[in-house]
């Protein structure tokens, strides 16, 4: 900070009062004050309040156009009110040692600056001799502000997502839960239906009378039916949301769950004139899975393939153990296919992919999230690799540990 030489008043031959600070001494200060000039920050020097000297950063900062301007008005002038009240007391009780203030200072033009003031007591020059420099930290200031500010209202976004984050999950469980219940309502009056409808058909009590009677009841079953098969698939997904999905997992030979399969889709598949084989690696694989809900997905699969295949075309299932011993099934056909798009879509619950072609087909959209469910809950997986007018395979893979002979 250099050497700060203050002369103070004295009285000359005459008998007059001199400042000695306009004559000769300013000449010195000036040279002072022209060692800082080339910093940024505000220096200035005080006798008490009194400015004796101050550089150009100090200048602009208290919106002064020349020193002359600022030179023996008391520095407490610039501070803004709130701060000034308590200014002369600080300067009076400064230690010997330098203090740092954080005030706002309020130049004329009205321009309020928050600064950073260090003042130091040069007592090897005056009692009274002050030091004062400072950096102007008001932008620094506004950006912490808009930080602050910005962190403020993204904790206020945050809240808002958990409290919607909260009442999703509470309404989605609310969902779930009249899903499930309004399922079990549905599928006891189904249950009678069936049967009813059932009996009359198969004319256990005798004849039914007219042919019609029959093909009625023959109708009621099959809607009823698919029907339940709906309401099934519902409360399945309902289970698996609120974490109640139960699997019942025992050692089974795979053919046998392959075989069940290929029994229920093997009407639906003449019926479309499609050709359905398999091709069994090891027909007397054991493995550990829930046999029946693999059946129902190796249903799904199947029953998709034969639903999106046109006539005269080719449905297969093959299975296959990889290189690093895990079991793959696979289920391919030669249908309308799907883009990427087509297989975010059909994997989504309640997707339906947006063609003319499947529009011509029902279905809830319930098949293949639920069937990929029912795989990962037996720490498999389900792919599907798909392109439009090229067909569609999906292979379901387990891992090593669930081959078990």
């Amino acid at each position: 900070m250099g050497i700060i030489i203050l002369l103070e008043p004295t009285t000359v031959a005459d008998g007059s009062v001199r400042d000695r600070r306009i004559a000769g001494p300013r000449f010195i200060g000036s040279n002072l004050m022209s060692y800082f000039e080339f910093s940024r920050d505000l220096y200035c020097i005080c006798h008490g309040e009194i400015i004796q000297g101050i550089n150009s950063a100090g200048i602009a900062l208290l919106g002064g156009t020349s020193a002359d301007d600022l030179i023996g008005k008391p520095f407490v002038d610039f501070i803004s009110p709130i701060y000034a009240a308590g200014f002369g007391n600080f300067v009076e009780a400064m230690r010997d040692e330098t203090e740092t203030l954080r005030i706002k200072l309020a130049s004329p033009d009205g321009k309020n600056h928050d600064v950073d003031l260090r003042f130091h007591r040069a007592r090897e020059v005056h009692p009274d001799a002050v030091v004062v420099s400072g950096n102007d930290i008001s932008a620094h200031n506004r950006a912490a502000a808009k930080l602050f500010e910005l962190i403020n209202n993204l904790e206020e976004q945050a809240v808002h997502l958990r409290a919607a984050r909260d009442a999703a999950e509470i309404a989605d469980f609310a969902k779930s839960e009249f899903l499930a219940a309004m399922s079990h309502e549905l599928r006891t009056p189904l249950n009678a239906i069936l049967g009813f409808s059932e009996t009359i058909t198969t004319e256990i009590f005798g004849p039914v009378g007219h042919e019609k009677y029959g093909e009625y009841a023959t109708s009621i079953h099959n809607s009823g039916a698919r029907l339940l098969g709906v309401i099934n698939d519902i409360l399945d997904i309902s289970r698996i949301e609120t974490g109640q999905f139960e699997l019942i997992e025992e050692q089974v030979e795979l053919s046998n769950i392959i075989s069940s399969a290929m029994t229920l889709v093997e009407e639906r598949v003449a019926n479309n004139q499609i050709t359905l084989t398999t091709d069994i690696e090891n027909p007397s694989l054991q493995i550990l899975v829930d046999a029946r809900r693999t059946k129902q997905v190796l249903v799904n699969l199947l029953s998709n393939a034969n639903k999106f295949t046109p006539k005269g075309g080719n449905v297969s299932l093959k299975t296959t153990i990889v290189a690093d011993g895990s079991l793959e099934l696979t289920v391919r056909d030669d249908g309308i296919g799907m883009d990427a798009d087509g297989v975010k879509l059909a994997l989504a619950t309640f997707g339906q992919v947006d063609s003319s072609l499947a529009r011509k087909y029902e279905g809830t959209g319930l098949g293949l999230p639920l069937s990929r469910s029912m795989i990962e809950m037996q720490d498999g997986t389900l792919e599907i690799v798909s392109a439009i007018g090229a067909g569609t395979a999906v292979t379901v893979s387990f891992p090593p540990e669930r081959i078990v002979g």
